[in-house]
């Protein structure tokens, strides 16, 4: 990985990871472009390098809403209910994703990191951002007027219930594709947070869960990351850092005066353009791919691609049942014509007997010539008859064929 490769992935993971839109599908589409996703090796350090940059994304959090950190602080000290209140909330709403995501961690890579999960989770999701914009502007709609404000509140005093609501649906995020923004903001309006503030308990409910993902990726695969050298690591999280704080605080702006509808149509434009990339072999999702989910394309010109002319020969050998021991059956597979059809045993009156030791000519049950690869590219299978002893080709032109005599066992 190079140092742009490394901005290029920063860039990308701190404008996603805030808003509703999936960084995954974009880390996705990003890693295949930059072609960090060839190899298997390097593939899964990228993979790890995603989650570890996300580090930058709770930096820039850290540093925008550092108002609430302190008063959350100074809530575990005693000195403010409200920052106790809203500590002990996002405590409740993290500890489902911490409980499945580390059971669920390796099932999830195995069986959701695909094509068809991906795609599917950005359309659906777009689907639920837009059927969200609907129910908003009904229930705003139905809340003009006296007693308005009796249908919201504010993070610092949501329920415990409404805290560990929104904690099961950002599980919901797990599936890849998803976005964890996207399930915490629609949970929070669910429970009576308007978006803004929604949007803010998303974010700050960001710390813990990023933070845990952080921590046990780099425990899991730190090898792999530090194969990728610090340079990279530390030019990420920078970038991530400062454009997530810039994602951040337009996010915040713009739900304030608008709803979630454009995300929900960029959603569905982007899982289109994604299926597109995938179906034409311009994006993979890994070298260790299952060959049912290779894209259409790839598996086209893999099952076009020409059958190799030669093969190496291949050797069949079969233990000889009452010879000495050591002896057996060998014989020279070559390559076939179509059509072709290779004997699976040799006639009966030829034995297979060859030893394991290199040739020697004129040594009974010595290997012979006629069973290499060189004698068996004229014939589907060679085979040396038993009590027989061969020699050498005799040095005369156009002479390529062995010298076989029968041998007769002496009595004893």
């Amino acid at each position: 990985m190079t140092i742009l490769d490394a901005i290029i992935l920063g860039l990308v993971e701190g404008i996603t990871e805030y808003l509703p839109v999936s960084s995954t599908g974009h880390l996705i589409i990003t890693s295949s472009l930059l072609g960090l996703d060839r190899d298997e090796q390097v593939k899964s350090a990228v993979d790890a390098f995603n989650i570890v940059i996300q580090g930058g994304a709770i930096l820039a959090v850290l540093g925008l809403y550092r108002v609430r950190v302190l008063s959350m602080i100074r809530g575990i000290l005693g000195k403010d209910a409200g920052g106790r209140r809203l500590f002990l909330n996002l405590v409740i709403a993290f500890l489902p994703a911490a409980v499945f995501g580390v059971l669920l961690d390796d099932l999830i890579e195995a069986a959701l990191f695909r094509p068809w999960p991906v795609i599917g989770a950005l359309a659906v999701g777009g689907l639920l951002l837009l059927g969200m914009k609907r129910w908003q502007d009904r229930v705003f709609a139905s809340a003009e007027g006296d007693g308005a404000e009796d249908r919201f509140t504010d993070i610092e005093h949501l329920t415990w219930k409404q805290a560990l609501l929104v904690g099961f649906l950002q599980c919901i995020a797990m599936w890849p594709g998803t976005s964890r923004s996207m399930m915490t903001i629609v949970g929070g309006m669910l429970v009576g947070l308007r978006p803004k503030q929604a949007a803010e308990f998303s974010f700050l409910l960001g710390l813990p869960t990023l933070g845990g993902a952080c921590v046990y990726k780099a425990l899991k695969s730190g090898d792999e990351i530090a194969a990728l050298g610090a340079a990279p690591i530390v030019v990420g999280i920078a970038v991530a850092t400062i454009s997530a704080a810039f994602a951040v605080k337009w996010l915040v702006g713009y739900l304030a005066k608008h709803g979630l509808a454009a995300f929900g149509w960029y959603r569905i434009a982007l899982a289109i353009v994604l299926a597109a990339l995938w179906f034409g072999g311009v994006v993979s999702f890994g070298p260790d791919q299952p060959a049912g989910e290779a894209s259409p394309v790839a598996s086209a010109s893999s099952s076009a691609m020409p059958i190799p002319a030669s093969r190496p020969p291949s050797r069949a050998c079969s233990t000889r049942h009452g010879s000495a021991a050591g002896s057996t059956g060998c014989a020279t597979r070559s390559p076939m014509s179509p059509g072709a059809s290779t004997p699976s045993s040799p006639p009966p009156s030829v034995r297979p007997s060859i030893s394991r030791t290199a040739h020697r000519p004129g040594k009974p049950g010595a290997r012979s010539p006629t069973n290499s690869a060189r004698a068996g590219r004229n014939s589907p299978i060679s085979w040396t008859p038993a009590n027989t002893t061969c020699s050498p080709p005799r040095p005369s032109p156009g002479n390529t064929e062995p010298s076989c005599t029968a041998r007769t066992q002496s009595s004893g």
